[in-house]
């Protein structure tokens, strides 16, 4: 995999995230810090993901285009088992569909007054997939007309193997509309609060 060629700075991906997404401007600066998050040469955001030995494996591209249609895909040769991470310290993982999902859930977390870093040390995991169709049944087994099992969803291969497994659904479409809609509730209170 070739990583896309770098911007000079990334004024643009951290306004697209900060102030288009409402993610929190410390957690996508420690992101930048780690070198997961950072603005191609065409302006879009690029999110990565690291293999163990610290050498990028995986990349998806999104574009900070708000009018219209935007791109949105993954790198050419990009490796899903290095796919981008938050880490820190906790006994949960949380699995989301995008990283901007994963971000605008951290945020939701910090603003709560929780740590929103995870660490390695995993017991539970808490599938957070988008309140749809597609992201239900990713996690559900699929059976055959007979009541065998056709697929296993992820819910039930990961508590086999000994994990504790948990649904975090949105209450929106993702967690970013989640977030915007919170951060939408929050500026008529901080506006109240300045007079």
């Amino acid at each position: 995999m070739i990583l896309p060629k770098a911007n000079s700075d990334a004024r643009r991906a951290f306004a697209y995230l900060v102030k288009t997404r409402h993610i929190d401007s410390q957690i996508v600066t420690q992101l930048m810090r780690e070198h997961k998050i950072y603005e191609n040469d065409k302006h879009s955001c690029v999110f990565v993901g690291f293999d163990k030995n610290g050498q990028a494996g995986y990349a998806s591209v999104r574009s900070t285009y708000t009018m219209g249609n935007s791109y949105r895909g993954d790198v050419k040769n990009s490796d899903k088992r290095h796919c981008f991470t938050l880490n820190g310290k906790s006994d949960s993982v949380y699995v989301f569909e995008a990283p901007i999902d994963a971000m605008s859930h951290a945020t939701l977390t910090k603003v709560s007054g929780w740590d929103w870093q995870l660490h390695p040390e995993i017991k539970n995991i808490h599938f957070a997939t988008d309140n749809d169709e597609q992201g239900k049944k990713v996690l559900e087994n699929e059976y055959n007309t007979d009541g065998t099992i056709k697929k296993v969803g992820y819910m039930q291969k990961y508590k086999d193997k000994g994990y504790e497994v948990f649904r975090e659904e949105p209450a929106h479409k993702d967690f970013n509309e989640d977030l915007c809609a919170f951060m939408e509730e929050q500026t008529p209170i901080q506006e109240d609060m300045s007079l």
